[in-house]
């Protein structure tokens, strides 16, 4: 699965960041735009090369985030946002205990689908 990160390129345009990240797609493009970058540590999820465990949590868990960016594997107006995996929603659950300010990022073919682990967001704008 390849998977295009559009958004990586304007962090390289800010000053003083740090990207705390589980992906390792995520982590190798910032690395290779000079920007301090965090891989938390754990068990590679083979189909997203992802990062999963209690090893990010309790990295997370000494951490406060300014800005966060959480992706979400489904949308609809009644249920809010959805991801299927159970390892991803203990990490979604601590990094939403740290933020001062969150994103949701998703493509149009999560609009409307429904996965089955609902993650709670308080305001949604849908743009």
């Amino acid at each position: 699965m390849i998977q295009l990160l559009f958004g990586v390129p304007v962090l390289a345009m800010k000053q003083d960041i740090t990207v705390v990240t589980d992906s390792i797609p995520v982590a190798y493009e910032t690395g290779l735009m000079d920007i301090q970058t965090i891989l938390c540590e754990g068990p590679v999820k083979n189909e997203s090369l992802r990062i999963n465990g209690h090893r990010v949590t309790e990295i997370i868990d000494t951490m406060d985030f300014d800005f966060v960016f959480l992706s979400t594997d489904g949308m609809d107006i009644p249920n809010g946002f959805t991801i299927y995996s159970y390892d991803e929603i203990e990490i979604k659950k601590r990094v939403m205990t740290r933020f001062k300010k969150s994103v949701v990022v998703m493509d149009c073919s999560k609009l409307y689908k429904r996965a089955r682990i609902h993650f709670v967001i308080c305001r949604m704008w849908i743009f």
